[in-house]
């Protein structure tokens, strides 16, 4: 679903990515983890086009753009395929619930009001929000924000849903609900990026855990790999420091079994 090749992004001369590579079939669940300003949410907004890359190649199902050649037809093209749910929700504040979501339909999916708002309140439903339809964001809990965020993004139909660290930003007792949603997109099948600090979370429902650092991505593996047995120096110092009551738990354990 997702083909990335040797994609470089530099701030004010500063490299941010360094030539990655990166594949993700179909229905995957990948969570990329790692120490703050190693490249994760840069890497996510590339991957949608939210950050130009100055080089590289990207393909999201049938459409392949190729930096820094990449018409606004193109963008748009493979924007279409994702969606993104973000730390801070990104919910206009002056739009009710129904709204956030109905609005972006009609701009992009060109819906009429009515076929938009009918879609929304379907996917509201669906996280849990029906009776939040008219409530405005400063009425909802960081955790039926991040709902809504969610709702807007399933409303879209993408082919890959990405999200940006989507609990960092949400109080302890309110993640819960959030990933509790994760678990059951991820259970669909639906191909899923996640930049998280949850480790718990991409060790029990990710198929794939990569570890970010400077830029680069230093291992990949299955969860219980990476986890329980680090192949890289860097790998182990994280997962022993922010992981360790996986590390140091039976892997049944630690799922949650």
């Amino acid at each position: 679903m997702i083909e990335v090749h040797d994609l470089h992004k530099a701030y004010a001369g500063q490299a941010i990515l360094s030539g990655l590579q990166l594949e993700v079939a179909e229905g995957e669940v990948v969570a990329i983890i790692g120490p703050s300003g190693s490249g994760k949410s840069t890497l996510l907004r590339c991957l949608n086009l939210l950050e130009q890359p100055q080089r590289g190649t990207l393909r999201i199902d049938d459409v392949t753009v190729t930096a820094p050649h990449i018409s606004e037809a193109q963008a748009q093209a493979l924007r279409g395929k994702t969606a993104m749910v973000f730390q801070h929700y990104n919910l206009f504040r002056h739009f009710t619930a129904l709204r956030n979501i109905s609005e972006p339909l009609r701009l992009t999916r060109g819906l009429s009001r009515q076929a938009a708002d009918a879609l929304a309140l379907r996917h509201l439903a669906e996280v849990g929000l029906a009776d939040k339809a008219q409530a405005y964001p400063v009425a909802l809990s960081g955790g039926q924000q991040q709902r809504v965020g969610i709702a807007r993004a399933l409303a879209l139909k993408p082919k890959v849903l990405l999200f940006d660290e989507p609990t960092s930003a949400l109080d302890p007792e309110r993640v819960e609900e959030v990933l509790g949603l994760m678990r059951e997109l991820a259970g669909r099948r639906m191909t899923m990026v996640v930049v998280t600090h949850e480790m718990g979370f991409a060790y029990e429902v990710a198929d794939r855990v990569i570890f970010m650092d400077a830029g680069q991505m230093v291992e990949q593996g299955p969860p219980r790999q990476l986890f329980h047995q680090p192949r890289h120096e860097r790998t182990r110092r994280f997962v022993h420091k922010y992981a360790r009551y996986l590390v140091n738990a039976p892997a049944a354990v630690a799922a949650g079994q």
